[in-house]
């Protein structure tokens, strides 16, 4: 199975590890221990697998990101990513780290199963993958996705289950599925992409809008209208978007104090964060923690 980071804007996405799954080609790789997921001030490196992988959240509380969306997790919660989907993912405590089980089922062998049962093509299958939302609460999570994890490895037949189980999953969820970008569209956005993905993993920078700019040899005003066309606003509002979400999560889920919260976003002020979840969610941080 192979892992790709995310390096910088200027080096987009190198495979940092292939681990060798338990059996050579087999279809489903289990990681043999549990995971936890790391704490640190900065989230990890943005990734990619080329495998759809499933997470189950067994403890602990954490945050995951993924193509701008962001989904928090608790014990119960299950999270879905598909093959060539950028995300990344970080515990909340520093003293209770959030624990997951991942199971990672090779994309050919699901579109294989997939088409000969539904006669759906592998692009369209990607388009409904990518629809499903990124976290499965507990509470409404698809017995057939949790029936991934109570498959025992040893069983002879462990890879067959799974990947019938992710299937019929998936042909559940043809409903949510997104309408395809053309590839002259995907072409023409990619540098757009990549200033959001760079935004994604330093939100809590400064960086104005003619840095931005700079790192994708555009001017402001072509960023700007590009960037907008595809996110519906500049970057720099992204970027107080991601803050705010990120913000959210950190009031809601942990016990850091206010300013905490607003220096690791990168305001220079609590005031300053005050501001902008004024802006964005129309309540201040102490009512939106109250509330919640």
């Amino acid at each position: 199975m192979q892992k790709h980071a995310y390096k910088d804007i200027t080096e987009r996405y190198r495979t940092v590890y292939e681990p060798l799954p338990t059996l050579t080609g087999a279809k489903v790789y289990r990681d043999t221990d549990t995971v936890y997921l790391p704490y640190s001030e900065d989230f990890p490196k943005l990734h990619f697998h080329d495998r759809y992988e499933i997470g189950l959240c067994e403890s602990g509380e954490g945050l995951f990101l993924s193509d701008g969306e962001f989904a928090s997790v608790s014990a119960g919660d299950v999270i879905f990513v598909p093959p060539g989907k950028h995300h990344y993912s970080r515990s909340l405590h520093a003293d209770a780290l959030c624990i997951f089980r991942f199971v990672y089922i090779a994309a050919p062998a699901l579109e294989e199963l997939l088409s000969s049962l539904s006669g759906l093509e592998s692009e369209a299958l990607w388009r409904i993958a990518c629809g499903i939302p990124l976290s499965l609460r507990a509470d409404t999570v698809p017995a057939l996705v949790k029936g991934i994890f109570e498959t025992s490895p040893a069983s002879p037949h462990a890879d067959s289950t799974a990947i019938l189980r992710l299937c019929t999953f998936l042909l559940e969820s043809v409903s949510l599925a997104v309408p395809p970008h053309s590839e002259t569209q995907s072409q023409e956005s990619d540098v757009v992409i990549q200033i959001a993905e760079y935004l994604s993993l330093h939100y809590n920078e400064n960086d104005s809008a003619s840095d931005l700019a700079a790192l994708c040899h555009l001017s402001e005003s072509q960023l700007r209208r590009k960037f907008t066309a595809r996110y519906g606003m500049p970057p720099i509002a992204f970027r107080n978007e991601l803050r705010c979400r990120v913000g959210e999560q950190l009031l809601v889920r942990t016990d850091l104090s206010i300013a905490a919260i607003s220096e690791r976003l990168g305001y220079s002020s609590p005031s300053d964060f005050y501001r902008m979840l004024r802006k964005f969610r129309g309540m201040s941080p102490r009512k939106l923690r109250t509330k919640h």
